[in-house]
């Protein structure tokens, strides 16, 4: 595994994919930990696609209550995802270089019609909470891609204060409702599940202070 601080990311990756030529990018990291800004800036500037895996959240009505007096449902679990749906879109994008894939709106939880993927040139980037899970390490085995795996390392007071931020000015969210959330529901599933990903990652990113 080797180690990047945060803000030369972009740069190490940049010149990995110039030497190594991978298929895809998989990148993970506990919530705020900047997935979503880091997979787009390489998607932009490298002019490949990004696969978000929050496209394939199920419907709000399928998850479950777990504060009833707040009405927070469990948004942080893999049994969230369809993953059923993913591995056969991946599958596609790989054999076919398209594929119709789910379009999840989170201002309406819940999917919202089709949008088309085609992967005109790679890496494919692969980003959320799960990207390295094994549903999707099945998948590249299967294919024989050749993958490089990100992990955002990035500390948990710095990641509620991003999300913070994002969820109250982009999503309405009420920021007790939020705090709860995150330290009843979002850092226990962390622990369970997202953070055991980072042993089996390529690359971790940490903070620099």
């Amino acid at each position: 595994m080797n180690l990047v601080l945060e803000p030369l990311v972009f740069e190490y990756i940049y010149a990995l994919c110039q030497k190594e030529r991978p298929d895809m990018l998989l990148i993970s990291g506990c919530t705020g930990s900047g997935k979503s800004t880091l997979a787009k800036r390489i998607s932009e500037e490298m002019r490949v696609s990004l696969l978000c895996i929050d496209d394939y959240f199920k419907d709000e009505v399928e998850m479950e209550i777990v504060i009833p007096e707040l009405n927070i449902r469990q948004w942080d679990s893999p049994a969230c995802y369809k993953w059923d749906v993913l591995i056969n879109d991946l599958q596609n994008i790989f054999r076919n270089r398209i594929t119709i894939m789910p379009n999840f709106s989170h201002k309406h939880s819940r999917q919202m019609g089709w949008k088309e993927l085609l992967l005109e040139k790679t890496p494919l980037v692969l980003e959320g909470l799960y990207s390295m899970r094994p549903e999707i390490l099945s998948v590249v085995q299967n294919l024989r891609l050749k993958v490089f795996s990100i992990f955002l390392d990035i500390p948990e007071e710095v990641r509620w204060q991003r999300k913070l931020t994002r969820d109250v000015m982009e999503r309405n969210e009420d920021p007790s409702t939020l705090r709860t959330w995150f330290d009843e529901v979002i850092k226990p599933a962390e622990d369970k599940w997202v953070k055991q990903q980072s042993a089996s990652a390529d690359i971790r990113v940490v903070q620099s202070f």
